[in-house]
């Protein structure tokens, strides 16, 4: 067997059941199953990927592939460290095993999936409603790992996890090959939709921010079950997000119909208080979007998220129209 990393398991077949695969890892190059412990029936989420892709330890990784937003070892080292500050927010890291073709990495079970899968059928005004639980985890999240000098730069519906602890829904937030322990960087990260407009420039850019526009873009998805433009990439037009850019949020809203809504506007549905929320998240000048209450950002005149009435309160605002 291929030497791996030091905290690295044998994988013992026997000691696991596989139930099925629950999604692909494209990026990856494997899957995701879901595993049984015999021991204990301990149902796990266990990420396969191949050997010769992963390689055995980061060094290896980078030595091969030196350009690689995607980096796995960085996803296991984060989720360890999470774990051992007690993040509530993060999944549990169970182990990490190889087989000398693959490499296994067991996480404790998300037991209602992902964001992408959440109440797609229901009105956007009920959506509104059951959303706001979850978008105000998401933001103390997000902050949180802020305030540790995390960014995970590719947060999306797909990168957010539910569970029900028997008192509700709970977030957990997975994936962080792309994550970073500096602020300032340049390069795209992350997935097109997602993507905060001043990536595509050569300069370094504010990754908390850009954490902060891609939570704007999930906020959208929550509200809207569907997402307010393809990319953000130049190089890749989405008429969507050029008219956004050219017009505003608020004409967007005007323009586009909502889902499962009888042919209503986007503006019909989503409350003036959310749409307050959705601006500032997704300004297209960093210089002027929302923080999450970072205790980094000192200039009284960047508008905290946690000011508006939306994320305090359970009322459901006024239609913008």
């Amino acid at each position: 067997m291929a030497a791996l990393a030091a905290d690295v398991k044998p994988w013992n077949s026997e000691a696991f059941q596989r139930k099925q695969m629950l999604q692909q890892a494209v990026r990856n190059h494997g899957q995701v199953d879901l595993v049984e412990s015999v021991d204990d029936q301990e149902k796990l989420a266990v990420k396969v990927m191949p050997l010769k892709w992963i390689k055995a330890d980061h060094a290896q990784f980078l030595a091969t592939y030196p350009k690689s937003a995607e980096k796995p070892w960085v996803d296991f080292a984060m989720i360890s460290y999470l774990n051992t500050i007690d993040f509530p927010q993060a999944c549990k890291l169970r182990g990490i095993f190889g087989d000398g073709t693959s490499v296994y990495v067991a996480y404790s079970l998300a037991t209602e999936g992902d964001l992408f899968y959440w109440c797609r059928d229901l009105h956007p005004a009920e959506r509104q409603q059951k959303m706001k639980p979850l978008a105000i985890q998401i933001a103390e999240a997000v902050g949180h790992l802020h305030e540790l000098n995390i960014a995970h730069s590719d947060l999306s519906v797909e990168n957010v996890l539910l569970t029900d602890n028997g008192q509700g829904l709970s977030i957990r937030i997975c994936d962080f090959g792309m994550a970073s322990l500096a602020r300032f960087a340049a390069g795209v990260r992350g997935k097109p939709s997602y993507q905060a407009p001043e990536m595509h420039s050569r300069e370094a850019y504010d990754l908390f921010l850009a954490d902060t526009f891609a939570v704007g873009v999930i906020f959208f998805v929550l509200a809207c079950n569907d997402y307010p433009w393809v990319s953000t990439s130049p190089a890749k037009p989405c008429k969507l997000f050029q008219f956004s850019q050219k017009f505003g949020l608020a004409e967007f809203t005007k323009k586009r119909k909502a889902r499962r809504s009888d042919g209503q506007m986007l503006a019909e549905v989503i409350s003036r208080d959310l749409f307050q929320v959705l601006e500032g998240l997704l300004q297209f000048d960093p210089a002027r979007r929302f923080n999450l209450g970072e205790s980094c950002y000192t200039n009284p005149e960047r508008t905290s998220l946690w000011e508006l009435g939306w994320m305090q309160d359970d009322s459901p605002g006024m239609v913008l129209t």
